[in-house]
């Protein structure tokens, strides 16, 4: 049986590095395209075209892009979109050049193009209302790769992510270990709020079982844990207290405070509607199409 040949974008990131090690760990014959110089294909995506070899590829999974978490960036910052269009762009122009073949493309996408804050179960039909900078640049990159895979007869599969689970993540989970840590983090009222997750470990194989199959999927791990249960969770692993309540009245005071002094408090009104909004995602689609069965969130934490 033929070895698959995959090119891999995104190779160094958060998720690209358990899609690398995964695809390796099955023995795919994987060319990664990334600003490390690890990479198969050493180049920045976002200012540079690079040459690709004329090969027919089994699968092009593209993961490469930049989050708000990166340099300080902000979820409006308009270099934010500009960046992953920009990525996505000389991709497609580098594999045009290049003249090869591709049985199948899988894009690496996010929740956030709906631009939702609250919502229960929604599905991948939900209309697409995302204004932040890496929600329209998710948003742009979707179409661009829906044209041209139309263009050259590629079936699509996009897997818009929710928040990602695992050993290096960053942003709110990061955040939110630190204030354990640190004693500083709060749960709101009852901290009843849930958010649908997904494990890193589980979306690589994902992405390879999906490839072929034309659609748009959302990756969930079924449970969609509360506030509560994922800090408790979390404060276990960490082997520290399990974090205190903080009325709602309160945290809406400091919330608008924090409107006002900007990042001198760390909450404002935003943030608290995040936090105490329940937003899950439907991912049945997943599970009947390609048999998505993933690990849950929270055994992670009691298992690590």
């Amino acid at each position: 049986m033929a070895v698959k040949k995959i090119l891999l974008t995104g190779a160094s990131g958060f998720l690209g590095q358990y899609l690398l090690r995964h695809l390796m760990h099955e023995h795919y014959e994987v060319i990664t395209v990334g600003r490390n110089a690890s990479n198969s294909i050493c180049c920045d995506l976002s200012t540079t075209i690079p040459e690709l070899p004329a090969n027919d590829w089994d699968i092009i999974i593209h993961a490469a892009g930049q989050t708000p978490y990166v340099d300080n960036a902000s979820h409006n910052d308009e270099a934010v979109r500009g960046v992953n269009v920009a990525i996505t762009k000389n991709l497609l122009q580098a594999l045009q050049n290049s003249g090869c073949h591709a049985r199948s493309f899988v894009f690496i996408s996010s929740v956030a193009v709906y631009g939702l804050h609250q919502g229960l179960l929604l599905k991948e039909s939900t209309s697409l209302n995302g204004t932040s900078g890496y929600a329209m640049g998710k948003i742009e990159a979707e179409q661009l790769i829906q044209d041209w895979c139309l263009q050259n007869s590629i079936p699509l599969s996009v897997l818009r992510l929710p928040l990602v689970v695992g050993e290096g993540a960053k942003g709110s989970l990061a955040a939110m270990e630190t204030g354990l840590q640190k004693g500083r983090y709060f749960n709101i009222g009852d901290g009843k709020a849930r958010k649908s997750m997904v494990l890193a470990q589980d979306v690589p194989a994902a992405a390879v079982q999906v490839a072929g199959k034309q659609g748009i999927f959302h990756l969930t791990d079924g449970h969609h844990a509360s506030f509560a249960e994922l800090s408790a969770a979390m404060a276990a692993n960490l082997k520290v207290a399990r974090p205190r309540s903080l009325p709602f009245a309160i945290a809406k005071i400091l919330a608008i405070a924090g409107d006002f002094t900007g990042k001198i408090l760390p909450i404002n009104s935003l943030s608290l509607k995040k936090i105490t909004s329940t937003l899950t995602f439907d991912d049945t689609l997943a599970r009947q199409t390609f048999n998505w069965q993933p690990g849950k969130v929270l055994d992670y934490y009691t298992k690590n």
